[in-house]
């Protein structure tokens, strides 16, 4: 069966050897683990390639790269069929805010995070850093949507009435999304989900100094939570569904520290 959508390049591997600079690599699936894999074993045999075999040869990070993905590999081939689309993504470091640009084919989705400024050279590179793994039921998500569409849409009515026309609003957009995280944890912790993971708020800003507006629009939502699982690297999941868009993103992890409740004590 075709790669749905997947994108590799010697030029990435080359930018990763020489500068340390990672150009997006990715491999998005809507279903059907064996695209997945397929995406991963491509891009594993052109990163050994480069590598010749001599990893006594290599820095640091690119051994780090080396292993990570031949990690995630051995970790696709054990992976449950039932899950949620995902998309594979690679970058040098692990803990830096990152971003890329990347394009969400028809109706599969929208990647996980927030919408950002482009942040890349004349060349088309973009700072990185190694992604969590991501992924979960359609169960799982459609839940998750729905308790996003609900404080989002209490928020919102909040924003409205902060004010009186003319004057600055009451509840700043970082306040309300900081209430959106908090209220979302609280609520995702007395949940029956699986035990041992982290969870991350990614929603997408419309405006800058606005609310971010999540909300059901022509029957798909529009809004994503990143669930971090801390034994595994390198994936994440496409969450949402959406029109075809091309976005830059970055995640609120730092900066916000959204993630402040132990991974024993919040589940997905």
């Amino acid at each position: 069966m075709p790669i749905l959508y997947h994108y590799t390049s010697i030029k990435a591997f080359a930018n990763i050897w020489q500068g340390e600079k990672l150009w997006l690599s990715q491999a998005f699936c809507t279903g059907d683990p064996s695209e997945f894999s397929a995406g991963v074993r491509c891009m594993v045999e052109e990163l050994t390639a480069m590598a010749a075999g001599d990893r006594d040869g290599l820095t640091p990070f690119q051994q780090q790269m080396v292993t990570e993905v031949l990690r995630e590999l051995e970790i696709e081939s054990r992976r449950p069929e039932q899950h949620a689309p995902y998309v594979l993504a690679l970058s040098p470091r692990r803990d830096d805010p990152f971003t890329w640009k990347t394009r969400c084919p028809r109706g599969n989705g929208i990647l996980i995070a927030l919408e950002t400024d482009r942040l890349q050279d004349e060349a088309g590179l973009q700072d990185a850093e190694l992604a969590p793994t991501v992924y979960g039921s359609a169960s799982h998500i459609a839940l998750m949507q729905t308790e996003l569409v609900e404080i989002a849409s209490d928020l919102e009515r909040r924003w409205q009435q902060s004010a009186a026309p003319g004057d600055p609003p009451r509840v700043s957009g970082d306040e309300a999304l900081q209430e959106i995280v908090r209220r979302v944890i609280t609520r995702l912790k007395h949940q029956h989900y699986q035990p041992e993971n982290e969870i991350r708020l990614i929603v997408p800003r419309r405006k800058a100094g606005r609310i971010p507006r999540i909300r059901e629009e022509e029957g798909r939502f529009r809004s994503f939570l990143e669930v971090k699982f801390p034994k595994t690297a390198v994936r994440e999941i496409i969450l949402g569904r959406g029109e075809e868009q091309r976005h830059n993103f970055v995640t609120l992890a730092r900066g916000m520290e959204l993630i402040d409740v132990k991974c024993s004590q919040v589940a997905y």
